[in-house]
Formats: C-alpha cells, structure tokens, sequence
C-alpha cells in the first residue's frame, strides 16, 4: 500500500519534480560558471600583475647615472685682474660620473661643454666631444672621474664680473649615453649653472 501510495506521487507530481530538478541542475550549472569565471577573472589580474612586475622590475634594477661637477680654479673670480686674460682652458670643471642604479652602466659616448653665457644653453642633441677608447663600466653605487673640461677661449676680465654679480653664468652643460646590462641605451643630459655670490655649480633643468 505504501509503495502504492509512493507511485501515485510521483505519478501526479511527476511534471512538478522534473521541473524542480532542472531548476536545480540549472542553478547548479550557474553556480558553477559563475565560480568558474571568478577564478578566472583572478587568474587573469594575477597574471596581469606578474607582467606589470615584469615591466617595472627593469626599471627599479637598471644603472642610472647622474653628474656631479665641481669647479677647477674658481679663485680667478675672486678678483678682478690681467690673470684673467690668460690662455684657453685657464678655467675648467672637474665632474664625475655617479651610477646611483642597482646594476653596472656602460658609458658610450659624452659630450660635455663649459662655456659662458647669459643664456641657458641648448642641450637636447647628444654629439660627443671625445672618444672613449676602452669602455667605461661604472657598478652600482660607484662613480668614474672623465678628464676635466675647460673653456675653449680665455674668459674676460668683464665677463668674470658679471659671473660675480649673477648677470652672466658659467654653463657646463652637455648629455651621456650609456647602457645597462640588457644593452638598453639610455642618455643624462644635464645642464649646471655657475655665478653669483654662491660660487657654486647649480643643476638647472
């Protein structure tokens, strides 16, 4: 009689319980994709993340290397004198190559220019002024001192003056090329002023 019983349910509620299951089937398959492309969707930004990491990773870890310049004979601009009629090159700048990066720098080329001027002077071209016969390697953290650099003609009387009253400046100005270890090439162009009462080289742009 149970069985009996039994029977007759599923035979009345037969329509009901099929529709039930495929809802069930149906929620389950929704429940399952919508699993499926969540992760997905990680997987995806997981795997975007490693590629900006990738991307970023050369940057934190390559060379870069900065200027540092230093003055050679500034004591001519303490006094006005026929000392300051004396022959090319009597008044020069000492600098230094700094690599402030994690991994070597291999310098190429450098052009580097003293000279005087009122204006700023235009440093956007790279055309080196002396041939590095061996390569320049320069690790992390270290710094290489390239020969100093001094003007082509001798300053004036009436220019050193004017560098004393912050009207005329030395400009020692110019760019580097140089490499890090996958053989990128990358370039500092740099551009120092000198003149006033600090009688000191100041990083101008």
């Amino acid at each position: 009689v149970v069985l009996w019983h039994v029977g007759e349910f599923f035979n009345r509620w037969s329509g009901t319980i099929t529709a039930l299951g495929g809802i069930a089937v149906a929620t389950f398959t929704f429940t399952l994709w919508r699993s499926t492309e969540k992760l997905w969707d990680v997987a995806g930004r997981s795997a975007r993340a490693a590629e900006d990491a990738a991307a970023i990773l050369p940057k934190l870890e390559r060379a870069y290397l900065f200027i540092e310049p230093q003055m050679r004979r500034s004591e001519y601009f303490k006094r006005y004198s026929t000392k300051l009629e004396m022959a090319p090159r009597s008044v020069g700048v000492f600098y230094a190559l700094i690599n402030h990066g994690k991994t070597p720098a291999i310098v190429v080329s450098i052009e580097a220019h003293l000279d005087y001027r009122v204006e700023e002077p235009d440093n956007s071209n790279h055309v080196p002024t002396g041939l590095l016969h061996d390569d320049v390697v320069i690790r992390a953290g270290r710094k290489d001192t390239p020969a100093p650099v001094g003007m082509a003609r001798a300053l004036r009387v009436d220019e050193a003056k004017r560098l004393e009253n912050g009207v005329g400046f030395l400009w020692f100005f110019g760019s580097v090329l140089y490499q890090d270890v996958t053989g990128a090439e990358h370039f500092t162009r740099f551009r120092w002023r000198y003149g006033g009462k600090t009688k000191l080289f100041v990083a101008w742009g």
